[in-house]
């Protein structure tokens, strides 16, 4: 039987995932897939993300434009 308590253990981190620079949506157009009230969910030709309205509650089907862009957060307003 092995005694694991003595083991090192080690630890790595490697960034596997991708890195997506969000500025390439900014003017983007979309489609509102889920109410934003003020955060929700927009199709941008194929790409689901979730967004912030700026300011107004938008509905479902209503398509919204892509007016800056904060780190991981994109903020909307209706065309």
């Amino acid at each position: 039987k092995k005694n694991f308590a003595k083991s090192p253990i080690v630890l790595s981190t490697t960034n596997s995932a991708p890195q997506t620079d969000m500025n390439y949506f900014l003017g983007r157009e979309g489609v509102v897939l889920t109410p934003l009230r003020p955060v929700g969910v927009v199709d941008f030709d194929g790409v689901r993300l979730t967004v912030l309205s700026e300011g107004e509650f938008v509905e479902a089907g209503e398509r919204v434009k892509v007016t800056r862009v904060e780190g991981n957060r994109i903020y909307v307003r209706r065309v």
